[in-house]
């Protein structure tokens, strides 16, 4: 039905036309804007910015021109005074996009702005050639100009859409780097981490999308938790409280940012658009989420038993601090490598995560039996021995969460 009112309206404008094709001020009008190609662009672009559709203001051009001037051969305007306008009308699709971005998700807005960037820079090229090549499309579609001029024009605008394809398809890394550059990851900004930078509500109900920016997130918050671990490694090795309570902030943040693209993806699934494959794809994510928000509530229980230690004075020895310091390593590795599997595909990485969660318990077991023998022997004081648990237990269940993250990327790989 809109269709219909399109070319309706597109044949009541052409009617209403008609007469002005015989108007002395309108043909001299007309031929200002033939002789001076950047009056017919700004033309084009406000015939767009009002109408709203490039498509409407080029069919509407189309019928113009296929007016007759008083020798009724040769178009009222001419395919050479056609093409500014409609290199103008181009530019003003470019502006609707912009408009119609304003509120969308930063990808949107990169999108909108490479299309202008593509339209505005084919412009400024195709204005200073619009002679020679308004010969070569009249050479490619030959005949009494008032009956072609249509075909021409049309065939103008898809020549243009093509030549500026191929001369933009090799330089898609600066078209990218320009967008980016222009409009900023929100990474960048201060903002707390707990806050999506890549989720738009109003994609819920479009799952092929929604879940691209919902896997974007999901590297987002396990490059975040991949951080807690590595700095809990550096706390412990600096024996740092201030760095311990930074940590635990820090991973209030990434279980509030996982919360909200578990929530994203509820509402996925209630606005019930998407196939089982998607489903299948969501579900895993969200698993992955779990693991995700598991290492960062253990994180958190770990910074409260190092400052336990810490405001209670407890004094562990240097062996059993350096065993700890070597386990942390081999979990923030654990880690790391488990979600450069969901990210890169390389499953060849689980019998190395495998090996070092062995060594890992192999780490835990030597430090438990260190501690009763140092207990046993008078060395350390038996009250040391539930906080010393307490921090070897929740390191054997972190590197069981790096176990899942990994078997998960076997299983699938949520993020692929």
């Amino acid at each position: 039905m809109r269709s219909g009112l399109l070319f309706l309206g597109i044949e009541t404008m052409g009617t209403v036309m008609k007469p002005l094709a015989s108007s002395p001020f309108f043909i001299n009008m007309i031929h200002k804007v033939a002789d001076v190609p950047v009056l017919g662009v700004l033309t084009g672009t406000l015939m767009t910015l009002v109408v709203q559709s490039s498509s409407a203001t080029i069919a509407v051009l189309q019928n113009f021109a296929a007016q007759p001037a008083a020798d009724g051969v040769t178009s009222i305007l001419g395919l050479a005074g056609a093409i500014p306008i409609l290199l103008g009308d181009n530019v003003g699709t470019t502006i609707t996009a912009l408009f119609a971005s304003i509120g969308q998700a930063k990808d949107a807005k990169r999108t909108a702005l490479a299309h202008c960037i593509f339209n505005i820079s084919g412009c400024f090229l195709f204005i200073w050639i619009i002679r020679p090549y308004a010969a070569f499309i009249q050479w490619m579609t030959p005949g009494p100009e008032v009956e072609v001029i249509s075909r021409q024009i049309a065939n103008a605008h898809t020549l243009f859409n093509l030549i500026m394809t191929i001369i933009w398809t090799p330089l898609l890394p600066y078209m990218v780097k320009i967008v980016t550059g222009l409009i900023r990851d929100a990474a960048g900004l201060p903002q707390p981490v707990s806050v999506p930078i890549y989720l738009d509500s109003k994609l819920t109900a479009q799952p092929a999308a929604a879940l691209a920016l919902v896997e974007k997130e999901a590297v987002h918050c396990g490059e975040l938790t991949d951080v807690l671990l590595a700095g809990l490694t550096q706390a412990v090795r600096a024996d740092d409280e201030e760095l311990l309570h930074e940590i635990s902030q820090k991973a209030l943040h990434v279980r509030s940012l996982n919360e909200s693209i578990t929530e994203y993806l509820a509402d996925m699934f209630s606005a019930g658009s998407m196939s089982e494959e998607q489903a299948n794809e969501a579900a895993g994510i969200m698993y992955l989420l779990g693991d995700f928000d598991r290492v960062a509530f253990l994180c958190q229980e770990m910074t409260d038993s190092l400052e336990e230690k810490k405001e209670k004075k407890y004094k562990y020895s240097k062996d059993a601090m350096k065993d700890l310091e070597k386990s942390f390593i081999l979990i923030e590795e654990m880690y790391r490598e488990a979600f450069q599997m969901h990210v890169n595909g390389d499953t060849d990485r689980e019998k190395k995560i495998r090996k070092k969660k062995e060594k890992v318990l192999d780490l835990s077991l030597s430090m438990r039996k260190a501690h009763l023998d140092r207990v046993s022997k008078g060395k350390c004081s038996a009250k040391l021995t539930r906080p010393f648990q307490k921090i070897l237990n929740t390191l054997d269940r972190i590197s069981n969460s790096c176990l899942n993250i990994a078997d998960s990327a076997v299983q699938g790989g949520a993020l692929r």
